[in-house]
């Protein structure tokens, strides 16, 4: 890990600030930015992005590899509050396919998520083939069917209800799911073109978190660009139920944390719904 500051250095000391591992602090005797413990950097790269004369050179940041940018072309806060507002769950999809150029826009947008001390544990797959699809509805299917069943044994129903009445809340949901996708009405993809799975290697403290983290600004990319797409949470709550199974049957090294069934929209929304006053409490 190299980590040099050059002669331009201002003594801003906004690196210094920025710096979560602290290893950028300032010597007063020497009126100098001085660099201790380098091997503690997580190269997050906040101090290189501080810098705001460029005299700051990372090993890890390679010439062409950090980009000034002018907040003027960032959108105004009123133009991302309206993008928030009107995004909705559209699962009205047409039978167009997402082009390639936007789904790569929606994962650059998801890789872009700040992660728990820089790890950018994230992976993803997307899943554009009908059979493959079609797994993944099967898996949430036989999986619910599974669950419903060890639910309801006569022998484990009378007990287990009395001491965690909350499983047997989502039997009512199980069985709806269960049985739309046995008659043929798709209520888990929602016959969507394709499917974008995220995953962390490691299952970590904060790896759902970063995941799920990361789709919100997928949401927010496929939003803008006018793609369908709505949280597979079916899905996600057969993956905690059957851990690992899924993951094995695609060849996933790691843990599926959250997944985004997209396509191209049948009709678009015109309206967004007011929700009124946020619950807040002030401390």
């Amino acid at each position: 890990m190299d980590i040099q500051i050059g002669a331009e250095c201002i003594k801003c000391r906004k690196c210094e600030r920025v710096c979560p591992a602290g290893i950028i602090t300032y010597n007063e005797k020497n009126k100098s930015m001085d660099i201790s413990r380098a091997e503690r950097c997580i190269v997050c790269g906040q101090c290189a992005a501080a810098c705001p004369v460029g005299t700051l050179k990372h090993s890890s940041f390679p010439e062409g590899s950090i980009k000034p940018f002018d907040k003027n072309d960032c959108p105004t806060a009123e133009q991302l509050m309206l993008l928030i507002k009107k995004r909705r769950s559209n699962r009205a999809f047409s039978t167009n396919e997402v082009a390639d150029e936007d789904i790569d826009k929606i994962i650059e947008a998801a890789q872009y998520t700040p992660t728990a001390r820089n790890s950018r544990d994230i992976g993803f797959v997307v899943i554009k083939d009908s059979d493959k699809l079609l797994e993944l509805s099967e898996f949430t299917c036989s999986t619910f069917e599974k669950m419903t069943s060890r639910l309801e044994n006569p022998f484990i129903k009378p007990v287990l209800s009395r001491i965690r009445p909350d499983f047997y809340k989502s039997v009512p949901v199980m069985k709806h799911v269960i049985k739309g996708f046995r008659k043929h009405n798709e209520g888990i993809l929602r016959n969507a073109t394709a499917a974008i799975l995220i995953y962390t290697k490691d299952n970590g403290m904060f790896s759902n978190a970063d995941a799920n983290l990361a789709y919100q600004n997928a949401s927010l990319m496929a939003e803008s660009l006018g793609v369908n797409h709505f949280y597979t949470g079916y899905l996600c709550a057969a993956l905690r139920l059957n851990k690992g199974t899924l993951e094995k049957k695609l060849d996933i090294e790691g843990t599926i944390q959250a997944g985004m069934a997209i396509g191209m929209p049948l009709f678009s929304f015109t309206n967004y719904i007011d929700r009124g006053k946020a619950a807040v409490k002030h401390l």
